[in-house]
């Protein structure tokens, strides 16, 4: 076993992450889903537009898709930190099943398009539930240091799926009706479900909010988010990144009729650009994670949102215009994969799935914003005004947000170098095997340092676990009282380790240890340490060997 995790350990990240059945099944659930969302979406338009000839209508679809990902998705965010987020994806995802049942009926007989709209809604708002929930379910099935190959997998998938999934759709209108395409989707939501109900892995469930409420657990969702500068800061620049996409949402076909004189045709091919690129962006995102300077990688990367598309007020020959998306694509997706990454380390468990939910909804207002001003640019601007306003003016105050950081990238080298020595102290325990460096990092953060004199007690037997322990300096000694007799069934000697025996059990403490000499100590919190040697679907083998060990040293215990 030790020699398959090795082998694991050296395999590119990817291939480790992929190695991860559980990971695997929730992959495979976010595709299925996400290839089935783009051939509705195109299905959609087709048939509100094929009913009434109006642009008002088709704006009304794309509407009924934003404002419930606006007003639902924090109420999701609970919903998800509330209860187990495998479920809570499944929910929606039956739910998606049997409006799009509907949607799909109510297309084949040429139904009414208001109806179409309000069922589109409702689709909207369960898919809510499985988008709130995604994020932090990656966190249950992955360990931390895999989350960036994580992340930028299901990334690929989404750009595939944006190239792919409105091809396919243009292919079944083709030789079909838009009801081919809905009732296809449909079917995608049965088989996310089921993939999502054969996983194993079952998230913690939390603690709801001391105020027993939804508006407080959503307080406490806001103020995680809004607690965290550098989380806040990346938050405003993605923001920033959908004023952009909500614009291009509007402006793209224009610039393709008008600028590149390809038609209305040619607003595939630039879509299909800035899919390819968010692929690369995808693929490259893990180079840009490890990068020396953190805060200037992102700047680099916001302005690369949102430069191209002013770039288009210049460009008249369309395989410039091709290769200036494939660039913002690139950037669109690796900041994305960044700022999720970094809310997924950063912010608490907890309360991951209603932070994850404010910023579904944040951007689905950036987005919807930038949809609704894009008309009004171009009457009062004309189309090549418009392109360089819409594409810098957020982009430019989201890289001057990037201040506030200031002094980012020195605290970040400093804490790495910091932490050098107690990472080197936790490794050599082999404790912790089964964790990447990320998660042994977080630990090393959260070290609190104790220096104890002789005959102080360190544990005591029947108290709750709480924290787990390393001896860095000094001898303990460790006795069991079985009620009539205390025995003494261990001595330890620096460096070593205690206390994980009653947090992975979840059991109180099954013995007292005192300080034999002076000791120093680091106190590690429990939740972290279960984090990090639990993300793996099953613990290390040293870890598991250990606790055997020392429970078979104590009697009745064994």
């Amino acid at each position: 076993m030790v020699t398959e995790r090795a082998a694991v350990t050296r395999s590119s990240p990817r291939r480790q992450v992929l190695g991860r059945r559980d990971y695997r099944l929730l992959l495979l659930s976010f595709t299925t889903s996400k290839l089935g969302d783009f051939l509705y979406i195109v299905a959609l338009v087709a048939y509100v537009f094929a009913q009434t000839g109006s642009a008002a209508w088709v704006s009304a679809a794309a509407l009924s898709r934003f404002v419930p990902y606006t007003l639902l998705s924090p109420i999701a965010g609970v919903i998800a930190d509330r209860y187990e987020r495998r479920t809570v994806m499944a929910a929606g995802d039956v739910v998606q099943l049997a409006v799009m049942t509907g949607l799909t009926v109510t297309a084949a007989m040429s139904g009414p398009v208001p109806l179409v709209v309000v069922l589109s809604a409702v689709a909207a708002s369960a898919a809510t539930l499985y988008h709130a929930a995604a994020s932090a379910m990656v966190t249950t099935v992955v360990p931390e240091d895999e989350l960036a190959a994580a992340n930028a997998l299901m990334s690929t998938v989404d750009e595939v799926a944006f190239v792919a999934g409105p091809a396919g759709g243009a292919l079944l209108l083709l030789f079909g009706q838009p009801a081919i395409a809905l009732g296809i989707n449909a079917a995608t939501f049965g088989i996310s479900a089921l993939l999502l109900l054969a996983i194993r892995t079952r998230s913690r469930r939390t603690t709801p909010s001391a105020h027993g409420s939804v508006l407080g657990e959503l307080r406490e969702g806001v103020g995680a988010l809004v607690g965290d500068r550098v989380v806040l800061v990346l938050v405003g620049c993605l923001v920033a990144g959908t004023l952009v996409y909500g614009v291009e949402l509007v402006v793209l076909v224009l610039v393709s009729s008008e600028l590149l004189g390809t038609g209305s045709q040619g607003l595939g091919w630039l879509l299909a650009a800035s899919g390819v690129g968010g692929i690369l962006g995808a693929t490259l995102s893990p180079r840009f994670a490890r990068a020396r300077r953190p805060r200037l990688t992102i700047a680099i990367l916001v302005l690369l949102t949102g430069v191209p598309l002013a770039a288009l007020a210049l460009v008249r020959a369309p395989a410039v215009a091709y290769l200036v998306l494939v660039v913002e694509g690139v950037a669109i997706v690796a900041l994305d994969i960044l700022i999720e990454t970094t809310m997924q380390r950063t912010v608490p468990r907890d309360v991951l799935g209603r932070v994850s939910g404010l910023v579904l909804s944040l951007s689905a207002v950036g987005t919807a914003l930038g949809t609704l001003v894009a008309p009004a640019l171009v009457d009062g601007l004309g189309l090549p005004a418009t392109l360089a306003v819409a594409g810098l003016t957020p982009v430019l105050i989201a890289a001057a947000s990037l201040s506030l950081l200031r002094g980012f990238d020195a605290a970040t080298e400093r804490g790495r170098h910091a932490l050098e020595p107690r990472v080197a102290v936790l490794q050599t325990l082999r404790l912790f095997e089964g964790a990447g460096p990320a998660a042994i990092e977080r630990l090393a953060a959260a070290v609190r340092q104790e220096r104890l004199p002789g005959g102080t007690v360190v544990l005591r037997q029947g108290e709750p676990a709480e924290d787990l322990f390393v001896l860095v300096d000094g001898d303990l000694v460790v006795d069991h009282d079985d009620g009539v007799t205390v025995r003494r069934i261990n001595e330890m000697t620096a460096p070593d380790y205690l206390g994980e025996i009653g947090l992975v059990e979840r059991v109180p403490r099954t013995a007292t240890v005192t300080a034999a000499t002076e000791a120093l100590l680091w106190r590690i919190p429990g939740e972290l340490f279960l984090e990090a040697v639990t993300g793996a679907p099953t613990l290390s083998p040293t870890l598991t060997t250990g606790i055997s060990t020392r429970l078979a040293r104590t009697p009745g215990r064994a």
